[in-house]
């Protein structure tokens, strides 16, 4: 498996003729109260802005999301210290097409709006291309209602990393269940234990038969405490079966010791309507809105594995997880379904409202994707976008 090409001495501090006013160069801890603040700018999202927050160490909650990251910045020249743009390229181990391989992942491209006019997005590209060269790719999804993002990569511009689009996400927050939904009666779960590691993981391996880009977990990380595996334990994993057979997996992860989302503020109608709409909502399974200002709070469903046919399993697992999620006293959860997936169905059997994005392949090399197995399904986990 590939990791990353080592850093030469051009790339530590990089520069480009086209912008003689502006450096890159790899983030440090000292760039942290920086990079906390670019990164939570504001986002749109069905009538909400909404900020994705890292608190309170950027550099921790990239470890969580991926086995190895990088953080770049662009810093002005005569003020190194600096931070006006950010971008990450990230990687962890994962299945595709049945192998393990080195699956690398672009994220928060974040420029300040107050130097957005000196298009430093053209200098971020540059500098990526020498961190991924062109037989490389990268996956990321982008959020429907991010019209910045989507104007910036998946526009066809000159010396810009091509998109190449895969299938539209759904990911659904859950605060309820419909009355028609019955709970499956032929399964049973139960916490997994130290002991059932190994089962756990010769599970998700066989299940790399059915989907791509499904990370290699190690569920040993969660007895060392491995820093991927922040705010998880063995006990916040669940195991289902049917006759005895394991079927499903699934884990229940709460990010807000890393990771939090923030209101900042309600489109006007919805400002004016929230205190009606919330009234109406706590008697009707519904996601409760917060003063402007304030935290929502929900759970993450990590690695919800079943065989992707097997809508019933699926079902099962979901409205357990939501249960728990109950029972610890939070009313949201999280996940996250592809469109081509047959267990999309679920969601309709369930209170609660859907954000789409738009999963991707971004390479200044050819197209990936006709490479791949057309038979395997994406696999995307809402808790690492």
């Amino acid at each position: 498996m590939s990791a990353f090409e080592p850093v030469s001495a051009e790339q530590a501090l990089f520069r480009s003729d086209d912008f003689p006013d502006w450096r890159m160069r790899a983030a440090t801890a000292a760039d942290n109260a920086q990079l906390l603040n670019l990164v939570a700018a504001a986002m749109p999202s069905s009538g909400l802005m909404l900020s994705l927050l890292r608190q309170p160490d950027y550099f921790v909650a990239c470890q969580a999301a991926f086995m190895q990251s990088e953080a770049w910045v662009i810093v002005a020249a005569d003020q190194p210290e600096r931070v006006v743009g950010v971008y990450t390229l990230s990687m962890r181990p994962c299945y595709i097409d049945g192998q393990v391989q080195m699956l690398r992942y672009l994220g928060d491209f974040r420029i300040d709006p107050l130097v957005r006019g000196h298009k430093l997005s053209r200098l971020i590209m540059r500098h990526l291309r020498t961190r991924m060269p062109e037989q490389y790719y990268a996956q990321a999804v982008v959020l429907a209602d991010n019209t910045t993002a989507k104007q910036t990569l998946h526009r066809p511009h000159q010396d810009f990393v091509s998109h190449y689009a895969d299938q539209t996400l759904f990911t659904m927050t859950m605060t309820g269940c419909r009355p028609s939904t019955p709970t499956p009666t032929q399964f049973s779960h139960r916490t997994a234990k130290a002991q059932d590691v190994t089962q756990m993981n010769d599970f998700v391996q066989s299940m790399a038969a059915h989907f791509n880009f499904l990370p290699r977990y190690d569920f040993a990380g969660l007895l060392n405490g491995h820093a991927y595996w922040k705010g998880l334990t063995i006990s916040d994993f669940s195991l289902v079966f049917r006759e005895g057979v394991l079927v499903g997996l699934y884990g229940l992860w709460d990010q807000k010791s890393f990771k939090q989302t923030r209101v900042i503020s309600y489109h006007p109608l919805i400002a004016l309507l929230r205190p009606l709409y919330n009234l109406w909502a706590r008697h009707n399974q519904r996601l409760v809105l917060p003063p402007k200002g304030e935290l929502l709070h929900y759970l993450m469903l990590h690695s919800p594995l079943c065989h992707p046919e097997d809508v019933d399993t699926f079902d099962y697992m979901v409205q357990a997880a939501f249960a728990q999620t109950r029972q610890r006293g939070v009313a949201a959860l999280c996940y996250s379904v592809v469109e081509r997936d047959p267990r999309r169905v679920v969601q309709s059997r369930h209170y609660g409202n859907v954000i789409q994005g738009v999963h991707g392949f971004y390479t200044f090399g050819k197209n990936p994707a006709p490479s791949f197995d057309p038979h395997r399904l994406t696999y995307l986990e809402c808790g690492r976008i």
